[in-house]
């Protein structure tokens, strides 16, 4: 690409702030689409049509002096406005009060983005933005933003100043990679764009010339990228080789299990081992819920490949020590004939790992493991591993089986849509159930309090979870917490108030064993290993009662005891490490009690996600919802992009379901007739 010239020079340095929306050359930002358009041609003429979140434009007229003031450390500027109808109201403009009230000294009447407040029955204004002059009575498009990185106005302005050079780049881009798959021309007619072209198209998407053109061209970009999706995710992996690997061995090793395994362990047993006889290299999702027994089922996998003739090896992926720790205590119990290696951070150097199965940490992508390549690499919690530490292994002979309770976006599309194969698992050896409760504020608090004393008392194991380990410096801790004021009470009585404790075990502790002294224990990801295992030690002989943690049990730890779990602040895990925490109850079956404890105010979209958590237990259902929330990221064999915007089709707008599906059949017109080449 040749260099800029001296005009546009300005707008390409100020890519450099448009890089967190995702552009990273000046040609990205035609890939960079409006979230939405103002519409500046039809403005509101009453502000009582003002929305009251989300600023919409408004003809105002300017009637008192601007003043500018402080509210609570913010400075202001108040005036009163008049609109179209007459009304008069007092309006309100934070921010920099001397550009402000040199901009309003300069006009007497303009547009306004701005929104309503009620308050005493009387609506006040709050005005946002001054609408540029050359934008009144036109579609003004609105880019996403980054606050204090940069601003609506200065992305609208850098992307419409490199808009003219960028769309033949990214058209010539469109074109390279769609017409691998069909003619442009034909792919644009079955997406419902006949008659249009790609410039067209982009151009359309930023600039449109009426509303529905705008809602047009976007939907046939979103369109255009979920089809440039499926394309990359169906990207060859190039040279795998065939590994056939003989699993006579299995019904062997099922023999050996202390317990008969489930009708969907027996059917994921014996779909795997298709798999892996078949001989081409298997990508398999054994997509779990919490509680189904992936453990035993990988388990007879593994054994079953290491006592194959031709001197098979496998590797098992455990995202912390003492998850891998209960997979070797696990195995070796199942297997006695069979040497497994256990590989922490505190194997010594010297060991000798050539053994038939390794299980370990992350310490197993940092050193040699043989000359040997691994037939069968096992990924557990694989939203817990980068593609590039899942894959590090993975020879071009060796299968990958990859572990999940609640797969994250990206893994549910590219299961979804056919890249990898999944075999589910919903049968638990014990029925259970959870009940999950959304606690609020202060009042949640004390509720939830009297619900897990007398629990507490009887002698339940209860599990806290916590967002941090310490607490913050110079807190004074202004409200109170959970358990404010237990030590100076009887255990029977219920605490005043709310909880400031979310923020750290380390302030939580005190007034955890101040109420029940004697038993209560921590543990965090900061532990050594020998005292994480002393501690879940005390929990699982009840030597100890109350743990407080942050999410190192999140993953895998079986806490047998355990029926009951409290998260405070539930808003800051996504719903993967919800459904993981709240799996750790009810192991054994029965029914199991999630308290999800949440301080703060909560907004819209947080709400919702808790309501819909707490409504469903089925791991499944929430992939499917996490999925449409945030949207699948890059398809790509080669990406990290686990959920979001692919950023190689569009930048800032997320991959979602809904194009995917709609593109789903164009794909497979296309794609099959290739397939058969």
């Amino acid at each position: 690409m040749t260099a800029p010239d001296q005009s546009t020079q300005p707008a390409y340095r100020k890519l450099g702030r448009l890089a967190s929306l995702g552009p990273k050359e000046p040609w990205h930002v035609a890939l960079l689409l409006p979230d939405h358009h103002d519409d500046l041609a039809s403005p509101i003429q009453d502000a009582r049509d003002l929305d009251t979140k989300e600023a919409r434009p408004i003809g105002l007229r300017v009637m008192s002096t601007p003043r500018a003031s402080f509210d609570r450390g913010r400075p202001k500027v108040t005036l009163t406005v008049k609109d179209a109808v007459g009304g008069e109201y007092r309006a309100t403009i934070f921010g920099d009060t001397r550009e402000w009230i040199s901009a309003l000294h300069e006009v007497s009447h303009a547009y306004f983005m701005a929104v309503a407040k009620v308050w005493n029955d009387q609506i006040y204004l709050t005005i946002e933005e001054l609408v540029e002059s050359e934008w009144v009575g036109k579609l003004r498009p609105h880019y996403p933003a980054r606050r204090q990185q940069i601003a609506p106005a200065d992305a609208r302005a850098t992307v419409l100043k490199l808009l003219p050079q960028a769309i033949p780049r990214a058209v010539e881009f469109l074109s390279d990679e769609l017409s691998r798959l069909a003619p442009i021309s034909d792919l644009l007619t079955d997406l419902g764009a006949q008659g249009w072209t790609l410039d067209q198209i982009l151009t359309q998407a930023h600039v449109p010339q009426s509303a529905d053109h705008g809602h047009h061209a976007h939907t046939v970009c979103r369109r255009l990228a979920a089809l440039g999706a499926l394309l990359r995710m169906h990207s060859t992996n190039v040279g795998r080789k065939p590994n056939p690997i003989s699993m006579a061995d299995v019904p062997n090793r099922i023999s050996q299990l202390p317990w008969a395994l489930t009708g969907d362990q027996q059917r994921a047993v014996t779909e795997i081992a298709r798999r892996l006889e078949a001989g081409a290299p298997a990508h398999i999702i054994l997509a779990g819920d919490v509680g189904v027994g992936k453990t035993p089922t990988v388990a007879v996998i593994c054994a079953a490949v290491a006592s194959a003739p031709g001197n098979r090896r496998v590797l098992v992926l455990s995202p912390n020590t003492l998850l891998a720790e209960q997979l070797h205590r696990e195995f070796s119990s199942f297997f006695p004939d069979l040497w497994i290696r256990l590989v922490t951070g505190d194997t010594p150097a010297s060991a000798d790992l050539t053994a038939p199965i390794l299980i370990g940490t992350s310490a197993l992508l940092h050193r040699p493991t043989g000359e040997t390549a691994f037939d069968v690499v096992v990924v557990d919690e694989l939203h817990r591993w980068s593609r590039a530490q899942r894959e590090l292994h993975v020879a071009p002979g060796t299968h990958l089986i990859e572990l999940s309770a609640t797969p994250i976006p990206r893994t549910q599309a590219l299961v979804r849509y056919g890249r990898v194969s999944v075999i589910e698992m919903r049968d638990t050896p014990f029925p259970k159930s959870f009940i999950t409760t959304l606690h609020d504020g202060r009042e949640g608090a004390r509720a939830l309090f009297e619900a897990i004393t007398p629990a507490i008392r009887a002698g339940d194991v209860l599990l806290v979870v916590y967002p941090k380990r310490e607490a913050s410096a110079g807190t004074d801790d202004p409200q109170s917490s959970l358990i404010e004021g237990r030590a100076r009470r009887e255990v029977t009585q219920a605490p005043s108030g709310g909880i400031d404790d979310r923020h750290s075990i380390e302030r939580a502790k005190t007034r955890w064993e101040s109420a029940f002294p004697g038993r209560v224990v921590t543990l965090t990801s900061d532990d050594d290993d020998a005292t994480k295992s002393e501690v879940l030690q005390k929990i699982r002989d009840r030597s100890a009662q109350i743990l407080l943690c942050t999410t190192v049990v999140e993953v895998g730890i079986n806490l047998s005891a355990l029926y009951r779990i409290v998260i405070v602040c539930p808003e800051r895990h996504g719903l993967m490490a919800l459904h993981q925490l709240r799996g750790r109850t009810a192991r054994n079956g029965g029914e199991g009690y999630c308290e999800l404890l949440c301080p703060e105010p909560l907004n819209d979209e947080q709400r919702h996600k808790l309501q819909t958590f707490a409504a469903t237990s089925d791991g499944f259902a929430l992939a499917e919802y996490d999925l449409r929330r945030r949207g699948a990221g890059d398809l790509a064999p080669d990406s990290d992009r686990q959920s979001g915007a692919d950023n190689a089709f569009l930048f800032g707008t997320k991959l979602d379901i809904d194009a995917l599906d709609d593109v789903a059949p164009v794909w497979r017109r296309w794609a099959d007739p290739l397939s058969q080449e």
